[in-house]
């Protein structure tokens, strides 16, 4: 093949692409904009499409939490208006307890060697030291230790505080009723006797003697005195002259011989 044949065969060619070029190529740039206009259009209508889906599920979200926070919000309300409700009866209970107690009160009767001798109100479950304090306290002659300052209150009770030369001599002033302090003329040997004589005859209170003179009641030595005066430390004063029998070393015998010199 020389030159002059290619040639022919080149220019065949190019009168082949001119004619479809310019006769039937027209429809061909119209089908390829047309394809290109549909793709732009399917794409923005599939975008378009898609964001009206995306905001119809944010707005169904939003709904759905927005009532669930108001339910959230009116529960936590009902619930803080309920704990404040039983918080309040709580405290109001407590109030009304409170009163109670305030008015559980008893009246004590406390005399001798004290600042303020007297009956007094005091609440009830108090103990002896309480009332010494609130009588103003002890004088200076008054013997604490002859008395259960821990001893607990309870109503009706009456407490005698000695002195130490009471205690001393055996002979508390809450028994010399016997003493005439009126009397002017009288010698000192028949008032010694009538001392005597009525020191032999008084009545001992069990509460409130002192080991010298539980050791003068019949039968009663330095032991069994201590004994008394250890139950009655431990468990408060005597309710009744039988309860004595409860205290170590005195039986139904030894009772029955004591138990008119005695009193509670």
């Amino acid at each position: 093949m020389d030159l002059i044949d290619l040639k022919e065969k080149i220019g065949k060619i190019r009168c082949v692409l001119d004619r479809i070029r310019y006769k039937k190529g027209k429809h061909l740039y119209l089908a390829i904009f047309f394809m290109i206009f549909l793709m732009i259009a399917s794409f923005l209508f599939i975008f378009i499409f898609q964001r009206q889906q995306i905001s119809t599920k944010e707005n169904i979200l939003k709904s759905y939490y927005s009532d669930t926070e108001k339910s959230i919000g009116d529960a936590s309300a009902s619930l803080n208006t309920a704990d404040s409700s039983q918080a309040i009866t709580s405290i109001s209970s407590d109030t009304k307890f409170g009163e109670n107690i305030e008015t559980s009160v008893i009246k004590i009767y406390i005399c001798g060697h004290i600042k303020t001798p007297g009956v007094y109100d005091i609440e009830n479950g108090s103990r002896l030291v309480d009332l010494v304090s609130l009588a103003g306290g002890a004088t200076e002659d008054a013997c604490l230790e002859a008395v259960n300052l821990a001893q607990i209150l309870a109503d009706s009770q009456k407490f005698y505080i000695p002195s130490l030369d009471e205690i001393k001599n055996g002979v508390p002033s809450f028994f010399n009723e016997w003493e005439d302090i009126n009397s002017n003329s009288s010698d000192s040997t028949s008032t010694n006797m009538a001392n005597s004589e009525s020191f032999q005859n008084k009545v001992i209170n069990i509460n409130f003697a002192s080991l010298s003179e539980l050791v003068q009641l019949p039968g009663i030595g330095n032991v069994i005195a201590q004994n008394i005066i250890d139950y009655r430390n431990k468990y408060g004063q005597f309710k009744s002259k039988e309860e004595l029998k409860n205290v170590k070393g005195i039986g139904e015998k030894k009772f029955e011989i004591i138990k008119d010199s005695i009193s509670v």
